[in-house]
């Protein structure tokens, strides 16, 4: 069977190589992308002791936690992932320490071992300047840079029936619960004025996603 030829659009000029050459694909185009985005609901607050992100919040069994797959890896393609959402302390000293793990599986989940993990400090909500209290947010983001399906644990010459990825998040500094999720799916408004509406339908800050390149 023949690969038609890529282009531009439908009726433009076919992508080749330099010189006119055929296309080929070089090490770390793109095949195939599986991704999701989450609300997050339940308990938000980040627990002291590592456990898995679920739509339906901490505490829950692992079968809950939010997964993502791509089906019938090759060993021999590149694989990167990353996952990230929205950190919200209100603490009025120091704040805390968050740890995000990515976690892989190469047996349809039945065992995950943390393949690369980072750390996020969120500060104080205080304002010293303006002396009133609030809340610190931001994006935490942890990457799986590009790693061959060899290199996640698929023998070379061999199968696995998929590659999957989660998340945990850990609190290791301050106190319990001053730092939760922030990934709703109604933002509401300040009750009054012109902001007193809330912001519905949202689909969370929560984004998880997994690539297989060549």
């Amino acid at each position: 069977m023949q690969t038609p030829p890529l282009r531009l659009s439908p009726s433009g000029p076919v992508i080749t190589n330099e010189a006119g050459a055929p296309l080929t694909l070089g090490p770390g185009a793109r095949i195939r992308l599986a991704e999701a985005v989450s609300v997050m609901v339940g308990d938000t607050k980040i627990p002291e002791c590592p456990e898995t992100i679920s739509g339906n919040g901490f505490g829950k069994p692992e079968a809950e936690a939010l997964v993502i797959q791509l089906e019938d890896p090759n060993p021999k393609y590149r694989y990167r992932a990353n996952i990230s959402l929205d950190l919200v302390s209100n603490a009025t000293t120091g704040g805390g320490v968050v740890i995000l793990y990515l976690d892989a599986s190469i047996d349809a989940g039945k065992t995950f071992r943390n393949v690369v993990k980072n750390s996020h400090h969120i500060g104080s909500g205080y304002d010293a300047a303006q002396l009133v209290e609030g809340a610190e947010g931001r994006q935490a983001q942890v990457w799986l840079p590009m790693v061959t399906g060899q290199g996640l644990g698929i023998p070379y010459g061999e199968t696995a029936p998929s590659i999957q990825i989660r998340g945990r998040a850990q609190l290791i500094s301050g106190p319990e619960g001053i730092v939760r999720v922030n990934s709703n799916q109604t933002e509401t408004g300040d009750g009054w004025g012109e902001c007193k509406d809330p912001v519905t339908g949202l689909i969370g800050t929560i984004h998880y996603e997994l690539e297989e390149c060549f």
